[in-house]
C-alpha cells in the first residue's frame, strides 16, 4: 500500500480533531468554529463530488461556496453551506439575507443556474414566514412585504433612538443589513429577485460536521475495513484542497475524482487482514447450555467427549461474532457468506458419507456418524472468510456448532441413511 501523503494525514488530523475534541470556548481568540464553517463547506462539497454524474465538475469559491455544473444543456447548481450550531434560521437571519443578496449581485449571473442550494445545519424557526415563501406560489410578494416590515421596523427604533439621543446611529452590521433588504426589494431588481426565489432550494435541519462525517465514512467506504474507511475518505477530502487543484481554478472534475477514487481504493483494499483474537470464554458463559440443540445433537451421534470442547467453540465463537463482527458490514457480509460455504460442504460431506454408509454391508450408525463429524471437522478449516486470511480453528468449529443449534437447518451429525 502506498504511503499517506503529507497533506492527507494533515486533513485527517483535522477532521477528526476538529470534530472531536470539545472546544474551549474561553480561550481568547479560538478560531475552532470558524475552521471547522470551512471544512464543513469542503465536506459538503466532498458529498457533491461522491454523487456527480457524467459530464460534470464541482468548482470551490468561483460560483459562490461551490458549484456543479453539467457539460451541455444539464442541471447546474450553486450552492451556499451554513454549518451552526444553535440559532434557528428563519427568513430575516443573516445566513439568509447575505445569501440571497449575493446571488442578486450583476456578476453572479443567477440565469446560468437551474437550482440556487442554500444548506444549512439549522432547523427553520416554527411559523416563520420563510416556511410560507418556501411553499407559496406568490413568493416575491410574500418576500418584500417581510423585508420592507423589518425596514420599517429599523427605521423606526432609529427614531425612537434619536429621540434620546439625537447622534444615534445604526450599528454597522444594521446598516449593511439595511442595504442589504432595500437592494433586494428595490423594484429595479423585482426581476433578478423573483427568479432567485423560483430557484431558491433550502435544505435545513442538515446533518452537522461529525454526523456528516460519519454519514459519509458509513455511505461511501463500508466497502473498507475498520479505520481503512475513514483514512479512505481522508484521501479524497484531501483532494478537494490539493494546491494544484486549487491553483488550476479549484475544479474537480468528475472523471479526475474517480481516478483518485479507483487509487485510494486499492490502497485500502481489504485484503490480508489478521483474524482478531478474544479471550477465554468464562464458566459462567458455557453454563446451561448442556440441553442446548447443538449437544443434543452430539449426543444422539454418541459424540458425548465432544461435548465440552463444542460449548467452548460455540461461545467462543458467538462472543468474538459479537465483539468483533456485527455492525461491521464488510465482516457481516463475510460472515454470511462464510456460513453459507459451510453449509454447502456440510451438505456435499453428509450426502457422501451418506452413500457410503449405505454402501457398508458392515454398517454402524455411530462409527459412521463419528467419522463424518471428524471429517466434517478437518474440512471446515479450508472455507475461507472475508475479508480475514484466515479464521481460527476454534471459530470454524463453532460456526459449525452455530449452524447446528439453528431449528431452520438441517445441519446433524447422526448418518442414519438419507441424504440432504
Amino acid at each position: 500500500m502506498r504511503c499517506i501523503r503529507c497533506r492527507e494525514f494533515l486533513i485527517c488530523y483535522m477532521v477528526n480533531e476538529i470534530t472531536y475534541r470539545e472546544i474551549d470556548t474561553t480561550i481568547r481568540g479560538d478560531a475552532s468554529p470558524q475552521v471547522k464553517g470551512f471544512l464543513y463547506q469542503f465536506l459538503v462539497a466532498l458529498q457533491f463530488c461522491l454523487e456527480m454524474k457524467s459530464n460534470q465538475a464541482l468548482y470551490i469559491e468561483k460560483f459562490g461556496d461551490f458549484a456543479i455544473k453539467t457539460a451541455g444543456e444539464g442541471e447546474s447548481i450553486s450552492a451556499e453551506s451554513k454549518h451552526y450550531s444553535t440559532t434557528k434560521i428563519h427568513l430575516l437571519h443573516n445566513n439568509v439575507i447575505n445569501t440571497l443578496y449575493n446571488w442578486a449581485q450583476p456578476n453572479f449571473h443567477q440565469e446560468h443556474y437551474s437550482k440556487l442550494l442554500l444548506i444549512t445545519t439549522q432547523d427553520v424557526r416554527e411559523g416563520d414566514a420563510l416556511n410560507l415563501i418556501i411553499k407559496t406560489d406568490n413568493k416575491y410578494k410574500v418576500f418584500v412585504d417581510e423585508l420592507n416590515k423589518e425596514v420599517n421596523r429599523i427605521k423606526d427604533k432609529l427614531k425612537e433612538d434619536k429621540k434620546v439621543n439625537p447622534k444615534a446611529t445604526l450599528s454597522t452590521d444594521k446598516e449593511k443589513t439595511m442595504k442589504q433588504l432595500e437592494y433586494l426589494c428595490d423594484v429595479e431588481h423585482k426581476n433578478v429577485v423573483q427568479e432567485i426565489l423560483c430557484k431558491w432550494v433550502m435544505n435545513a435541519g442538515c446533518l452537522d460536521f461529525k454526523e456528516l462525517y460519519e454519514s459519509i465514512v458509513n455511505r461511501y467506504a463500508s466497502m473498507l475495513e475498520e479505520r481503512k474507511g475513514e483514512l479512505y475518505i481522508d484521501g479524497l477530502f484531501a483532494m478537494i484542497i490539493n494546491p494544484g487543484i486549487v491553483e488550476k481554478g479549484w475544479c474537480i472534475k468528475r472523471e479526475d475524482f474517480k481516478k483518485r477514487q479507483q487509487e485510494l481504493n486499492s490502497d485500502f483494499s481489504t485484503k490480508n487482514i489478521s483474524f482478531p483474537t478474544i479471550g477465554e470464554p468464562t464458566e459462567a458463559e458455557t453454563e446451561g447450555l448442556g440441553s442446548s440443540l447443538f449437544v443434543e445433537k452430539l449426543r444422539i451421534a454418541n459424540l458425548e467427549r465432544e461435548i465440552a470442547r463444542a460449548i467452548h467453540d460455540y461461545v467462543k465463537t458467538n462472543n468474538l461474532i459479537m465483539r468483533e463482527i456485527k455492525g461491521r458490514p464488510v465482516r457481516d457480509v463475510g460472515l454470511e457468506k462464510y456460513k453459507d460455504n459451510l453449509r454447502s460442504l456440510f451438505e456435499s460431506h453428509y450426502n457422501a458419507h451418506t452413500v457410503e454408509f449405505t454402501f457398508d454391508p458392515n454398517q454402524n450408525v455411530f462409527k459412521s456418524s463419528q467419522k463424518f463429524y471428524y471429517a466434517m471437522q478437518n474440512a471446515c478449516l479450508q472455507v475461507k472468510m472475508e475479508p480475514f486470511n484466515t479464521v481460527d480453528v476454534y471459530f470454524a468449529k463453532g460456526v459449525l456448532h452455530i449452524l447446528a443449534d439453528d431449528k431452520t437447518l438441517n445441519v446433524k451429525w447422526i448418518i442414519d441413511g438419507t441424504s440432504i
